[in-house]
């Protein structure tokens, strides 16, 4: 186990960058199963057991790992819908990141310039995209049980 409601696994802190690259993409892989809450919570909790502020970088490769692409491709402009689709997601984990305290650690100029110059408000389209596949995701999956 990872992360749940009220557990972190003790052993996160101890990670190499290596071994919290690979539990980022597992995490993000299992985020698609939960409510928009529940991802929130297991995004924090993960993070907040990191040692160190997730890097923006950091975040664009595990999601380019995830997917199968380069961070090179995940930042191209007027890509396909494979492309495209790991890109919102990359920015919607961006987006996710919080200051140990509580707020944002990036925002969505930053975020948009991470990807070579992306507008602020292109950015807020792939993070609210991004969240309503999730929402979808949750919605059927409770319909299902």
């Amino acid at each position: 186990m990872i992360a749940s409601n009220d557990y972190v696994d003790p052993m996160i802190p101890r990670m190499s960058p290596v071994q919290l690259r690979m539990l980022i993409a597992q995490a993000s892989g299992l985020l698609v199963h939960h409510n928009a809450e529940e991802a929130r919570r297991a995004v924090e909790k993960i993070i907040g057991a990191l040692p160190t502020t997730v890097s923006m970088a950091d975040i664009a490769v595990c999601v380019a790992a995830k997917h199968g692409i380069t961070v090179e491709q995940l930042k191209m402009r007027g890509s396909t819908r494979a492309i495209a689709r790991p890109r919102q997601e990359a920015m919607w984990a961006m987006r996710q990141v919080r200051w140990r305290d509580g707020p944002l650690r990036y925002s969505l100029p930053q975020i948009g310039r991470f990807f070579g110059g992306f507008d602020h408000t292109t950015v807020l389209h792939a993070v609210r995209a991004h969240q309503k596949r999730i929402d979808r995701h949750a919605a059927v999956g409770m319909a299902a049980e």
